[in-house]
């Protein structure tokens, strides 16, 4: 990543997320749950300065509408959050 940005950016984040559970609740409504690993690159300092690992479960009356709730609230929540009180 550092010879691809050419030295125009400090700090990289990237990662995966991944479904870790997706079955019916007691409720007949799917749960979703989306786990994540991060890690945050100082590119300038080539050295790695935070990792973390972060969670959100939905639920919605449709496997689709519960993945899609817990994705996007794992990102602008969870991950929000994480990067904005942590960095």
């Amino acid at each position: 990543a550092k010879s691809f940005f050419n030295n125009a950016v400090e700090y990289y984040i990237f990662g995966k997320s991944y479904v870790t559970k997706l079955e019916k609740d007691a409720n007949n409504n799917w749960e979703c749950k989306v786990e994540c690993t991060l890690q945050i690159w100082n590119l300038k300092q080539n050295q790695k300065v935070l990792e973390f690992k972060l969670s959100r479960t939905e639920t919605a009356k449709t496997q689709s509408e519960a993945t899609k709730k817990a994705r996007i609230n794992l990102g602008e929540q969870e991950m929000y959050n994480k990067l904005l009180y942590n960095l």
